[in-house]
């Protein structure tokens, strides 16, 4: 019986190991965002770095927490749809959250779009500008 269980459980470890190692961020979407409103440069400014997010291969900086990405589902050539588990300071949720990239007038990739859905704040569409890194 114990070996079936460790069986079992070297393959569940292993299986879910594999699972995330395969969801990748599109590459496009890598780098530091700041909060920012279109058209608005983000100010980057190094005391400003608690509230930027740092976007990864298959996960999400925020200041004092993380969010873990289950699938990067890319919709079209600018968004991607992401469902990931966040936790900050004392508190965990589930996000399932569309993400576009918006070009600024020189047509560059500078802003990030992300809009979702919140059981504690309903609808958020919230707009980050790319930080120079």
């Amino acid at each position: 019986m114990r070996i079936v269980l460790a069986f079992a459980f070297a393959v569940m470890t292993a299986t879910t190991a594999t699972s995330a190692a395969e969801v990748a961020i599109p590459e496009r979407y890598h780098g530091s965002w700041q909060p920012t409103e279109m058209g608005t440069p983000p100010g980057c400014a190094a005391n400003d770095a608690d509230i930027r997010i740092r976007i990864n291969t298959n996960t999400v900086d925020l200041h004092e927490g993380q969010c873990t990405v289950r699938e990067a589902a890319t919709q079209d050539d600018n968004s991607v749809q992401v469902r990931s588990d966040c936790g900050q300071e004392d508190s965990a949720w589930a996000a399932d959250e569309q993400w576009s990239l918006a070009p600024d007038a020189d047509g560059s990739e500078s802003y990030l779009v992300i809009a979702g859905r919140s059981a504690a704040t309903g609808d958020y569409r919230y707009v980050y500008g790319r930080c120079t890194e």
